[in-house]
């Protein structure tokens, strides 16, 4: 449904092909709402800001968690096993330590530039990520500069004035425009099904689906008749531009038909704006299209975020692994955790606590004296 008054004309498919199924609503399955589940939406935000530190929490609930678990139950040897589990969870603090210090106070600084570029960066650098973005010449002690056009609460602008938006969600419609190939795997699912109770689940999930594709059909041809100037994708539900096109060296892209590939239309941030142009009020030099500059300069943005969240990481590991390695038995060793030396076994069974050393000194020995002084010392056959 996009929004009440643009439906309020259509008949439903849904109340005219199964009332009785739709008087009752489903819960969304556990798949739907963890997806949709803030704490979840958080900890991927947190991920994609700062990649090492996810990293690094990662490897301490194995380091601290599951390895000296792991060691406890495998090892006989449960003073070894104490050893292993303890170095695995100094190793797994100090890897954590590290990114704590460096690599989060840089990622909280990348996170403020990215808030608010043209407060740190020159108008110059943000026009190669943001190419739509408006800049205008200013005169500042006597010199001519260059300034993002900004509004009263300092968000930058495109360059007609309207609001910048920095991200590449495309608008589409809330209709399932994917349902025709849920229903061709459902039909395919329910040909290899046996028991008849499995059949009738799978024949109830694809007259879900035809209803949900029937809905998705009325909104795009509702939608297209009060838009003439867009047009909305089949296969994805993306509201697509049918003036501004994507284009590739500067040709026209096509699709498989011969057709003029449409930009995409990107989402808008304001709520009555998002309704005006479902409802067909906003003009479409007011609509932000994703052309192909624009996602090139998203991805140099997305490509120097990752790597200025890397760089403290590759800079310091080899650093940090010399460190771990040389404070690590200091550290264990002050509570009282020391390797133990395992003793060495003889060929018939006894064990020997001290290392031979003339065997060692007969080992390093060439390869002719060895030889030679195994035939001096052996005694001949039939006495001296």
């Amino acid at each position: 449904m996009i929004n009440g008054k643009l439906t309020s004309s259509i008949i439903r498919p849904k109340t005219i092909l199964n009332a009785a199924t739709t008087a009752t609503k489903k819960k969304p399955d556990m798949v739907t709402r963890f997806m949709k589940n803030g704490l979840v939406g958080k900890i991927c935000e947190t991920a994609a800001e700062n990649p090492v530190m996810c990293q690094s929490i990662f490897s301490l609930a194995i380091c601290c968690g599951a390895r000296p678990v792991t060691n406890m139950i495998t090892t006989k040897d449960k003073k070894d096993a104490s050893y292993a589990s303890c170095h695995s969870i100094s190793s797994g603090v100090m890897g954590f330590v590290w990114p704590l210090i460096f690599a989060t106070p840089l990622a909280a600084a990348v996170k403020m530039i990215a808030a608010k570029p043209q407060k740190f960066l020159k108008p110059e650098t943000i026009k190669k990520f943001y190419p739509t973005v408006g800049l205008e010449k200013v005169v500042k002690n006597g010199k001519e500069t260059l300034r993002v056009m900004t509004n009263s609460k300092g968000e930058m602008l495109r360059e007609n004035g309207t609001k910048l938006l920095t991200n590449l969600e495309p608008l589409k419609l809330k209709g399932e425009a994917d349902a025709a190939d849920k229903i061709k795997k459902l039909t395919e699912k329910l040909a290899k099904a046996k028991s008849e109770k499995k059949k009738l689940k799978i024949q109830a999930q694809i007259e879900d689906f035809r209803i949900k594709q029937q809905e998705f059909e009325a909104e795009k041809t509702a939608f297209e008749a009060m838009n003439p100037k867009l047009y909305v994708d089949t296969d994805s539900g993306v509201i697509r531009s049918k003036e501004v096109f994507k284009t590739e060296n500067g040709q026209f892209a096509l699709n498989d038909k011969g057709e003029k590939i449409g930009c995409a239309i990107q989402k808008p941030d304001d709520k009555k704006v998002l309704n005006n142009v479902l409802s067909g009020k906003q003009k479409l030099d007011e609509i932000n299209p994703i052309t192909e500059e624009m996602e090139i300069g998203k991805n140099k943005e997305d490509n120097t975020k990752s790597i200025i969240n890397w760089v403290p990481d590759i800079l310091l590991a080899p650093p940090r692994a010399m460190l771990t390695i040389e404070l690590i038995p200091r550290f264990l060793k002050l509570f009282g955790m020391e390797k133990q030396k395992k003793p060495t076994q003889t060929q018939d069974g006894t064990q020997q606590t001290q290392n031979n050393t003339t065997f060692k000194a007969a080992v390093k020995m060439p390869t002719f004296a060895t030889i030679k002084s195994h035939s001096v010392a052996a005694p001949k056959k039939g006495g001296a």
